[in-house]
């Protein structure tokens, strides 16, 4: 993480005050609860509406899983290697998006699915 901090500080980037206001939490939630209304009444065969909801709790668990595990990632490979160096090339950004995004994030979707067919299914 010293790396990073480093690497932000060198682009301007000094407050890390990550707090997350309820207005900016409110604008982050509520678009996809429209999509999910806005499925839910366009679909013919209307899944019951705890299924929905309740798939939408699964993958917004999960996105939390996947970034702290890519966070985990991010500091364990920087105390092996220097990640932030070889994440600056264009080789080493494409390295990156295989091993966090193939790896990490669709891992991470693809177990919540699972989950939430389990939990539909009992």
């Amino acid at each position: 993480m010293a790396g990073a901090k480093r690497q932000w500080q060198e682009v301007g980037i000094n407050n890390f005050d990550f707090r997350l206001s309820t207005f900016d939490f409110f604008w982050a939630v509520i678009p996809p609860l429209l999509l999910l209304t806005y499925y839910y009444r366009r679909v013919l065969a209307q899944p019951p509406l705890l299924h929905l909801l309740v798939c939408f709790g699964v993958g917004a668990v999960s996105g939390l899983v996947a970034l702290g595990l890519e966070f985990g990632f991010e500091y364990l490979a920087n105390r092996l290697v220097n990640w932030d160096r070889i994440t600056r090339s264009l080789a080493g950004i494409a390295l990156r998006q295989v091993v966090e995004v193939g790896a990490i994030e669709e891992g991470c979707k693809l177990g919540a699915m699972v989950l939430f067919q389990f939990i539909i299914a009992r």
